[in-house]
């Protein structure tokens, strides 16, 4: 093993040696190669002087000194058409093949492909006997060209280095081509400003006598001009005075406008609501008053028939101690226990005992008949006339829920949680209708929503110092935040076409806000549901109109 090891380490550096020496002589054959295209360098620069078809020979000579081709041509692009067209070829009876090769290479959707490289592309021919070599000819901005031939050796054995120069000279020519259309452009150019320098030093003459007669005009314009623009800026400062006056006029107009509209929208509403509260009023005193002349007759002769029935029971109770004393000492022993057979049958003592329930609960049904008859007439006989009067906001809620009863829909929970209030002045029968208005908002809103959760609506009141509220709460859908600024104008309305006036809400707002002086306040929370409250000042509301 110890012998062995320098032999090995001898024969890897004798092989590291010839690799060396290998890459040393293809760097020298690759700068021999770079000095000797020095010159053609030169005479692509040289484009001043050079024709197009120079720039290619030249170019087509280069290539034929790295690689080994037998037809060759370079196709350029047209800057009218942006087609490309043959411009140079050798030999000359290659220029059909070529375009043939071209044509093949587009339909096959490779022409394209090769325009993106920026290196030598191999193609076999569209006969396949030869192999095609396609190099772009482009510069940094855009492409100019390409240029192909058919090889007249294997691309395998075509080194790095040769390719490299290739693709120099094809970077070359492109630039070439693309300074020798930049001079030809500028020649075009500069002829074209020669042709107008002559035609401008004819003109100048003339124009240096038109500009004494010019000038002349000009000073008395001048003057003219001067005098004109004084005139001018009084008009336009007496524009802007005036402007200022119509726009400060036209800004008060449009707030007595906007005052009046809503003077007029309060008093729409309010006639409509008067106008419909007053025969609602009327109808629903009518109905109570055609209610309780019959109820109080109903109610009379079932508390005769209950006497009656007390008397007949007592009487049935002495018979029944009869029969059982007959039972007891065998006397008439088959009335007797057909009585008791009989008795038993119909379970006397069962109907004896809920005949008098039945018409206990009559007459418990008769008190809450005459409980709404009564609460329906002071509803809406309490009047409109704007008088003032003392009552406890609790039971207007209680009042106002009784009303409500046959407008709540089933699975719609009704809470209330009522603190001990002192007793607030002011419209009762107002306070009702406001109260009213928002239970049914939160109905209206639980129903949008009904068959998705169990309705819930917490009516909760409270007191401080000040004031006494009323907070109503409910689990519906919610307000979006862009319209809860917007829920207490008349006629704006959150509900279907068809469903509401939109003056439930602004006539709640008019009665706590105007009417009593008192405030009111919508709440969305992010959860879901609405939370409205409603404020009353324990002082004598003010007599005034609407504080926004």
């Amino acid at each position: 093993m110890k012998n062995n090891a320098p032999q090995h380490t001898a024969v890897g550096l004798e092989q590291e040696i010839a690799l060396l020496k290998t890459i040393n002589r293809n760097v020298n054959d690759a700068l021999q190669k770079a000095i000797m295209f020095g010159d053609f360098n030169l005479h692509l620069s040289d484009t001043k002087e050079s024709s197009l078809d120079t720039i290619l020979d030249i170019a087509m000579k280069r290539s034929a000194q790295l690689i080994r081709f037998t037809d060759g041509g370079f196709f350029l692009v047209d800057e009218t058409s942006a087609d490309f067209v043959i411009k140079s070829v050798r030999p000359n009876d290659a220029r059909n093949v070529l375009v043939a090769e071209v044509e093949h290479l587009i339909k096959m959707k490779l022409f394209h492909w090769v325009l993106k490289r920026k290196k030598p592309v191999f193609f076999k021919s569209s006969h396949g006997k030869k192999q095609l070599l396609l190099h772009v000819l482009a510069t940094t901005t855009r492409v100019r060209g390409m240029f192909i031939c058919y090889l007249d050796e294997e691309y395998q054995k075509i080194d790095d280095h040769r390719l490299t120069l290739f693709s120099l000279v094809m970077y070359n020519c492109a630039n070439a081509v693309q300074l020798y259309e930049l001079h030809k452009w500028n020649r075009g150019v500069t002829q074209k400003l020669e042709e107008n320098v002559q035609s401008l030093a004819q003109s100048q003459g003339e124009l240096e006598s038109h500009r004494s007669k010019l000038e002349g005009l000009v000073a008395v314009r001048t003057e003219s001009l001067a005098a004109s623009n004084i005139k001018l800026q009084q008009e336009i400062n007496e524009r802007r005075q005036a402007e200022v006056a119509l726009a400060e006029a036209q800004k008060g107009l449009e707030q007595r406008v906007r005052q009046r509209t809503r003077e007029l929208e309060q008093a729409q509403s309010q006639l409509m609501i008067h106008e419909k509260l007053a025969s609602v009023g009327q109808l629903a005193t009518g109905i109570a008053h055609e209610l309780y002349n019959p109820l109080n007759f109903i109610r009379t002769n079932m508390a005769c028939l209950e006497e009656y029935l007390v008397d007949f029971v007592t009487i049935l109770r002495l018979y029944d101690n009869l029969a059982e004393n007959c039972l007891r000492q065998a006397l008439l022993p088959e009335l007797t226990q057909g009585i008791a057979s009989q008795k038993q049958r119909i379970k006397y003592d069962n109907i004896s005992e809920e005949t008098l329930k039945i018409f206990k609960e009559n007459s418990n049904g008769f008190e809450r008949i005459n409980e709404v008859v009564n609460i329906l007439r002071n509803f809406t006989s309490a009047g409109f006339h704007d008088q003032i009067d003392h009552f406890d906001l609790n039971l207007a809620i209680g009042e106002t829920l009784m009303l409500s009863r046959n407008i709540t829909e089933h699975g719609i929970t009704i809470e209330t949680d009522l603190a001990d209030l002192p007793p607030l002045s002011g419209q009762s029968v107002l306070i009702k209708q406001a109260l009213l208005n928002v239970l049914i908002n939160s109905i209206q809103a639980i129903n949008s929503r009904l068959h998705e959760t169990e309705g819930q609506i917490t009516i909760r009141t409270f007191a401080d110092s000040r004031h006494v509220g009323c907070v109503i709460e409910d689990n519906g859908p919610g307000i979006p935040e862009q319209e809860q600024i917007r829920i207490f104008d008349p006629f704006f309305t959150t509900h279907e076409p068809g469903s509401g006036k939109g003056l439930g809400l602004s006539t709640t707002y008019d009665i706590i806000v105007n009417k009593h002086g008192g405030k009111i306040s919508c709440v969305c929370p992010p959860q879901g549901g609405t939370i409205i409250t409603l404020l009353l000042p324990l002082a004598k509301p003010p007599q005034g109109g609407r504080d926004d």
